[in-house]
């Protein structure tokens, strides 16, 4: 047991001592674990820096390439790119010509294939024929003599083909025309 007024500070100190080391070793670890992130934070920065800085220059390129100069001539060479505005120099040698040679090609014509008719196309398909009465019994009768007015033909007002689950059948619509016969004569 502590006997006096010093043993007890002095056991206190050593606590707080003690307490303070683990503080201080909490708080070292904790730097270094903030270290850490920052350098990997850094390093993540510097790749982001590099991408911009090589996007950037990609984009001030393009923006060059497209609203730059439009001239046909350009400035940097490609290589095995030869100029077409380039003069010939002397130590350059002088191009040796070379003898054309000519190959006759016999001209041929194609044919064209004349479209097939619908009638064509359709003759073959069985054909209803549907008559139709265009007039009422008021219109049959003629305007000028009061005369009824008797059929005198059809007229073809339209094809419709008529597809049922197996067949196909073509329909013509007929129009019956009509006539007077004693304005006829007149």
């Amino acid at each position: 047991m502590p006997s006096g007024v010093r043993d007890i500070q002095l056991l206190e100190l050593k606590d707080t001592i003690s307490q303070l080391n683990n503080t201080i070793s909490t708080q070292n670890e904790l730097i270094r674990s903030l270290q850490k992130m920052l350098q990997e934070r850094d390093a993540k920065d510097s790749e982001k820096d590099q991408l911009i800085a090589n996007l950037q220059a990609q984009l001030d390129y393009l923006k060059t390439r497209l609203f730059g100069s439009t001239s046909e001539i350009r400035h940097e060479q490609f290589p095995g790119q030869l100029d077409l505005f380039h003069l010939q120099t002397e130590d350059e040698p002088e191009p040796v010509p070379l003898e054309v040679e000519y190959i006759e090609v016999k001209a041929h014509k194609k044919a064209r294939k004349s479209k097939a008719a619908y009638d064509e196309v359709f003759a073959d398909l069985p054909t209803e024929n549907v008559y139709v009465d265009t007039l009422t019994e008021e219109q049959k009768t003629c305007d000028v003599c009061g005369t009824m007015m008797i059929p005198i033909g059809h007229e073809l007002i339209r094809t419709e083909l008529r597809y049922t689950e197996p067949k196909l059948e073509r329909i013509d619509y007929y129009a019956t025309t009509y006539e007077c016969p004693q304005c006829k004569e007149t």
